[in-house]
C-alpha cells in the first residue's frame, strides 16, 4: 500500500494520517481509529487532518472529541474550502 511507504520515508502525524484515511475508506473502522488515537489525535492541528480524525472519531462512537475537532476545522474553512465545510457541517448534524 501507497501509504505504507509513504510512512517509511517521512514517519509525521500526516502520513499516520494518510494510512488511517485509507483503511477508513476501506471500512476497517478499527485499524482506522487505533493509527488516528495512537499517532494522529493531538500531534497534528492541520485543518484536513483533523477533520479525518474526527470522521474516524465520530464513527468509532467518540462523539466528544469528534464533535471537538469538527468544530475546531470550521474555524479554518477557509483552507478547507466549501465541498470539506459542508461534510463537516453534515457529519456535526449527526453527532
Amino acid at each position: 500500500m501507497l501509504a505504507e511507504k509513504e510512512l517509511k520515508n517521512r514517519l509525521t502525524p500526516e502520513t499516520w494520517d494518510g494510512l488511517a484515511w485509507v483503511y477508513y475508506k476501506k471500512g476497517d473502522l478499527s485499524k482506522a481509529y487505533e493509527i488516528a488515537r495512537g499517532n494522529v489525535w493531538k500531534a497534528s492541528f492541520e485543518p484536513e487532518v483533523m477533520m479525518h480524525t474526527a470522521f474516524i472519531f465520530a464513527d468509532k462512537g467518540q462523539t466528544k472529541q469528534a464533535r471537538e475537532m469538527l468544530e475546531e476545522c470550521l474555524e479554518s474553512s477557509f483552507e478547507l474550502g466549501p465541498v470539506l465545510t459542508k461534510e463537516i457541517r453534515e457529519k456535526l448534524k449527526t453527532l
